[in-house]
């Protein structure tokens, strides 16, 4: 069904409180419904994270929302609600924030769940504690029992079948207690009467939610971060308090028609609990509530009638192309059936003249006069062939009688490794192949990478050869390679995206002593892996969408290595915020698809790389119990003899394939230079960095210098005064931060370009919240001569003590002894 959405709708796992809305269209809905109509039930789903922008007044497509709340108290933003239908909501908190009033009735649709479906006993969980952990919890069962103090785990992932749901609430229904840290799962347990908690895991994830439930449940708000202590919170403040709201307001305002059997039923449980003599009345009150809703029923029909006039016209269509495409097909059919007659007539001709021709070859003097040389000829031995047989016998024979050879056949895994390779592994370039049996094919020895005992060997997988003088992140790459090669390791680097390119960037790599394995002798990457197999001491799997697509390959074929997942950045929190700042959906259901992928990563690798101290606090929160190392960005310190008075400019640094600096430059030109102009007229922009897109070279605003690639950057800075970076999107610390600040120039920047580098406004950076105020740091860091000393003596002093590269090899060397590699060899 098409126009019914929640949070990770189509995925392989699910979560049972979103889920839930396909539980409904089972046993509670008709699953009629307009095409063009985007219908939400349940979930905090309230928020400009869902709600697309409106393109205009009228939305394409109308956004309707049923039991839903808002994730904070403002709730999406002003302009995102135009067009949108609130038929009712989770709680008052929500309403409140929407400013609906008393007219749209509230309630968890989960509450409806014991009027539709009656738990069946799931033996595991009878008379169990149960402690329910949240989504995003990734510690192990063992360590979520000792630490909730219950019996049992029960998780809310789910797979994709609603089966699963019933399975989830026969779990709840047969335990004894619930302490739940996933809403639904305290929830479900209140609306089966089950003896629930509220369980503070460690992180409460949208706490309003939770106010809601516990508004509707009557009850005060209170968690519990043990099994006796949620007890005994249940025996004081739950038990003598907890009342069950009723649904029957949400229902008359339902999205689709409802089932007769399913509406049945819900009313025997309304019923049910009321007093006996009130139950009349309470019908009546229920067949008036409906009547009172029979105009919005009449609206919904209309609306499913129209929607099926479109569903017809597009059949229509549909079915007219479909038929037009039939008799293309027969055409063609028919066409090659008379080739295929044509071919095998043309085939029995050329058999009959071959057959003639052979047969006049045969009875010529010629070849009867040659036939004693033809078989004197197949008794002379291949002569390349043994040849080849030979020398690898010599070989063999050489291991097999010098006593240090042997020995180190019989002790190194390395040499065993060699002999392997030498008898098994094929290659397809003959200049790169070795003498072979008789009985086998030529065969590579290009990256056998343990021939020398005791060597480690790192494969790192990322996207492109590393070009440290034009982007930053080469500048980050190089530093790896370059400190596990100071640490004693040979390193392989594999480019996903430029495996078939012989790059001067690769020639350079390879100049350093690195083996880049690549299309010359590999069909693909995953056969490199396959290849390197278990010679592969450590692995390093840099970005998400580039060295993150090969995990699951690496695991399978480098069975003896430690894996590292090099975020490089938080990928999926870079494009949250390009999709909050564009208003695109797509965009956001793109990042949402990049969070589910980056943080299963993280969850597989031995340990995740991440460059700043936030992105650290936040996984730690969404991911907790995964390893997380932070690995701060590194850069060689250059002090300038070149001072304020011989510097002009104002500069900007970055590689422009990464989307958040085009758009940072753009910004800054249409926001921040005009105001920056009038103080100082003239002064002059210079961006710099390599990928730059047209749309920025053309732009003519005054004092505005496109530079492009700077193949001497020092140089470059060495005559700039300041240096800005007006990021709005982008996630960890930023490289141009790091380049800028190390080489004495100081930093006016956007709160985003700040984060993840222990930067202190006003002391070693400047930080502008607004256009105006990063308009006003800047001007007063270009003219005042003594600012501009602090500052860059600041930003030079904390990039020696906490950025430098001896500081960061010892953290490479730390980070491989967290992720259980084998310790380095100096």
């Amino acid at each position: 069904m098409d126009y019914i959405y929640y949070w990770q709708k189509g995925e392989r796992v699910q979560n049972f409180g979103d889920y839930l809305a396909e539980f409904f269209m089972e046993e509670l809905f008709y699953p009629i419904g307009n095409a063009k109509n985007c219908v939400f039930i349940g979930g905090s789903v309230i928020d400009d994270l869902f709600v697309p922008e409106p393109q205009d007044d009228n939305r394409e497509t109308k956004i309707v929302f049923w039991g839903s709340g808002v994730r904070t108290k403002g709730g999406p933003s002003e302009h995102r609600r135009k067009g949108v239908q609130f038929l009712a909501v989770r709680g008052t908190a929500t309403a409140s924030a929407l400013r609906l009033g008393a007219a749209v009735p509230i309630g968890d649709p989960a509450f409806l769940l014991p009027a539709l479906y009656t738990p069946r006993p799931a033996n595991s969980f009878i008379n169990k504690t149960v402690c329910i952990p949240h989504f995003h919890d990734q510690r192990s069962d063992e360590e979520l029992r000792k630490l909730s103090g219950c019996d049992e785990v029960l998780r809310p992932n789910l797979s994709s079948h609603t089966s699963e749901l019933r399975r989830f609430i026969d779990a709840v229904g047969s335990a004894k207690f619930v302490l739940s840290a996933a809403m639904h799962g305290a929830v479900t347990a209140a609306a089966y009467n089950r003896p629930f908690g509220f369980w503070d895991n460690g992180e409460i994830d949208v706490p309003l939610k939770w106010e809601e439930i516990a508004e509707q449940l009557s009850i005060p708000l209170v968690f519990s971060s043990s099994l006796p202590e949620a007890l005994a919170n249940y025996e004081k403040s739950i038990r003598p308090a907890v009342r069950i709201p009723s649904l029957i307001a949400s229902l008359s305002r339902a999205p689709f028609p409802i089932r007769p059997a399913a509406l049945l039923n819900v009313v025997k449980f309304e019923l049910a609990n009321a007093p006996a003599e009130k139950a009349l009345s309470k019908l009546e009150s229920i067949i008036s509530l409906f009547e009172r809703q029979s105009e919005l029923q009449d609206d919904a029909l209309t609306d499913i009638g129209l929607g099926y006039a479109d569903t017809h016209r597009r059949l229509a269509a549909a079915q007219e192309a479909a038929t037009g495409l039939q008799r293309e097909l027969s055409e063609q059919k028919r066409e090659l059936a008379f080739q295929v007659e044509r071919g095998k007539s043309l085939e029995r001709r050329e058999e009959l003249r071959l057959t003639s021709v052979r047969r006049t070859f045969e009875e010529s003097t010629s070849w009867k006069l040659t036939k004693p040389l033809r078989a004197a000829a197949r008794r002379i031995p291949d002569s390349t062939r043994n040849g080849r047989y030979f020398k690898l016998a010599k070989y063999l024979v050489t291991f097999q009688v010098d006593p240090i050879k042997r020995k180190l056949a019989t002790s190194t895994r390395p040499a065993r490794m060699r002999l392997r390779q030498i008898l098994t592994k094929p290659v397809v370039a003959r200049e790169n192949a070795i003498e072979s049996p008789p009985s086998s094919l030529p065969i590579k020895r290009e990256h056998t990478l343990k021939d020398k005992a005791g060597k480690r060997h790192a494969l790192i997988i990322d996207s492109v050869y590393p070009r440290p003088n034009e982007d930053s992140g080469s500048v980050d790459a190089m530093n790896l390679i370059l400190s596990l090669k100071a640490l004693g390791y040979d390193v392989s680097f594999l480019p996903t995206a430029e495996f078939a390119s012989d790059s001067p960037n690769k020639r350079a790599l390879e100049a350093t002593g690195v083996s880049c394995p690549s299309s010359r002798n590999y069909a693909s990457p995953e056969e490199v892996i396959k290849s390197l197999g278990r010679s592969v001491d450590v692995c390093i799997l840099s970005r998400v969408h580039a060295g993150g697509a090969f995990m699951e390959s690496v695991r399978r074929h480098c069975v003896d290595a430690k894996v590292i997942f090099n975020t490089v950045d938080l990928h999926f929190l870079r494009e949250q915020r390009d999709a909050h700042l564009k208003g695109d959906r797509k965009l956001l259901n793109l990042a949402l698809r990049t969070k589910e992928r980056e943080l299963a990563l993280i969850r597989l690798a031995d340990t995740t790389v991440v460059v700043s101290e936030a992105e650290d606090d936040l996984l730690k929160k969404i991911v907790p119990g995964s390893p997380v190392y932070t690995l701060p960005l590194a850069r060689a310190v250059v002090r300038s003899n070149v001072g304020f008075s011989e510097r002009r400019g104002v500069g900007f640094i970055g590689g422009y394939a990464h989307t958040p600096n085009v758009d940072a430059v753009h910004h800054f030109l249409d926001s921040i230079w005009p105001i920056v102009r009038k103080q100082l007229p003239d002064v002059e922009f210079y961006a710099m960095g390599a990928d730059m897109p047209a749309d920025i070279i053309n732009r003519r605003e005054p004092g505005f210098v496109a530079l492009g690639h700077v193949p001497d950057l020092a140089g470059a800075l060495s005559k700039i005064r300041v240096m800005v970076a007006p990021l709005r999107t982008g996630a960890g610390a930023k490289g141009k931060v790091a380049t800028s600040l190390a080489h004495g120039v100081p930093c006016v920047l956007s709160p985003i370009a700040a984060e993840g580098m222990g930067l202190s406004d006003g002391k070693n950076v400047a930080v502008g919240e607004t256009d105006e105020s990063f308009a006003a740091h800047l001007v007063e860091m270009y003219l005042k001569a003594d600012k501009w000393a602090a500052m860059s003596e600041a930003g030079l002093a904390l990039m020696e003590k906490e950025f430098s590269l001896d500081a960061n090899r010892e953290r490479i060397s730390k980070l491989l002894l967290s992720a259980g590699a084998p310790a380095p060899i100096h």
